[in-house]
């Protein structure tokens, strides 16, 4: 049986009428079957019928509500580190159960649990990650806590493992609630600045803290230069990619997402510097050794940890396709060069083809307008005529002209292209 197989399986049949000891331990069993299993099997675990046999046991009281919290937040835990949108717990009966919990726990004027409503509203975020129909009085309630816990400057282990999940929940506010999320980014920034200064925060923690502030910069103009030249961005990365490479043995595949959260951290980061790149119009100094840093990552993944990796194989197509990189310093980062020599693999994807192929189109293009301007400003760095050449020799102008016909400019609708690149290249 497969660790998904396991847990549903123990779980549906576990024995009625467990005391709270029995319950707790079950959910332990429970939860490392979670941390065994990979991406796909959490997606098959982690489904409706779960949610509803998690609430059908709580009203026949073989569930209490602090044991139901164990388990769904060590699943939101994991399904954030997994980074998959199983949003399956918005159709179920328990999420309605959780917002009125929530709402009633908040509400209390005497003998409020605060730990029970700091798990609730984590368990409810990480559950609902990205989810657009957020009512606006539970994000308040949710953002309070949460923000209370990431304030504290305390600097215990404990502390930082409850500042780490609070910052992973807080990550998860959807995007869409653009006018109620503003109002939180001047605490997250504070969080960013005091851990520059203390280093008082986990990796993972943030990672999360910027994941949030770095998703709103394409709505809040004036956050961009905040992001590049207060707070860094490009230098703080390109640190913490660097010490995450050194913490993972790279020969060795590991499933384990608690023991080797390493890469699930740096799967984390490559989201966060997507949304950077999409959204930035700010140049900086430092892009090469980010750009060579990003590289090394792809590089030391190709044989253990391809399949994770190649998720964000995309980030190097958004790079050629950004104004905040020059073409001259990609290429002198090694980006071209990785490209090349990976579009020669015999076991090239059909998924990430298409990014070689946007890729390629932009480089041309680019380079095309550089050595035209260049006739016209005689000062202006040239990229280098090198990679015309190899562009050339190779083949890549002919193809890239004949895959004019069914590729089509908008890069959404490009990755949706149904002829078999894999087999033309």
């Amino acid at each position: 049986m497969s660790f998904a197989e396991k847990f549903s399986t123990i779980f549906s049949e576990s024995k009625h009428n467990l005391d709270n000891c029995e319950q707790k331990q079950l959910i332990d069993e429970l939860n490392c079957f979670i941390d065994e299993m990979d991406e796909e099997e959490m997606k098959s675990a982690i489904n409706i019928e779960l949610f509803n046999r998690i609430i059908k046991k709580m009203e026949e009281k073989n569930l209490s509500l602090e044991n139901a919290v164990l388990l769904l937040k060590h699943i939101g835990f994991c399904k954030s580190m997994c980074n998959f949108w199983n949003n399956l717990f918005d159709y179920t009966s328990l999420r309605f159960r959780f917002e009125k919990l929530i709402i009633d726990e908040s509400e209390k004027k005497e003998e409020r649990n605060e730990k029970l409503l700091i798990d609730l509203c984590e368990c409810y975020l990480t559950l609902r990650r990205f989810a657009n129909n957020f009512p606006d009085k539970l994000l308040t309630i949710c953002a309070s806590c949460l923000l209370k816990v990431s304030l504290n400057k305390e600097q215990s282990v404990k502390t930082q493992k409850e500042i780490e999940m609070a910052l992973i929940a807080f990550s998860c506010i959807s995007l869409w609630k653009v006018e109620e999320s503003q109002l939180y980014i001047d605490e997250i920034i504070e969080i960013i600045q005091h851990h520059q200064e203390h280093h008082n925060l986990t990796q993972l923690a943030y990672q999360s803290a910027w994941e949030f502030l770095i998703s709103r910069s394409s709505y809040e103009k004036s956050l961009e230069c905040v992001i590049v030249n207060e707070l860094h961005f490009v230098r703080e990365v390109t640190k913490e990619l660097e010490e995450l490479e050194k913490c993972v043995d790279w020969k060795k595949k590991e499933k384990r997402i608690m023991k080797y959260g390493e890469v699930y951290t740096i799967m984390r980061w490559c989201k966060t510097v997507e949304s950077f790149v999409l959204s930035a119009k700010t140049q900086e100094k430092d892009y090469v050794k980010f750009v060579e840093c990003i590289l090394r990552l792809f590089k030391s993944a190709r044989n253990n940890y391809w399949q994770m990796f190649k998720k964000h194989f995309k980030l190097f197509s958004h790079m050629m396709g950004s104004k905040i990189f020059d073409v001259y310093d990609l290429s002198k980062a090694g980006c071209v060069d990785f490209m090349l020599k990976e579009i020669h693999s015999p076991t090239l994807e059909e998924e990430i083809t298409t990014h070689f192929t946007i890729f390629f189109q932009i480089l041309s293009k680019r380079l095309k307008l550089e050595m035209k301007e260049k006739s016209e400003e005689p000062n202006r760095k040239l990229s280098p005529k090198e990679i015309f050449d190899v562009l050339e020799e190779d083949g890549y102008e002919d193809i890239m002209f004949s895959l004019q016909g069914f590729l089509l400019n908008n890069r959404f609708n490009v990755y949706i292209c149904s002829i078999n690149l894999c087999d033309y290249f």
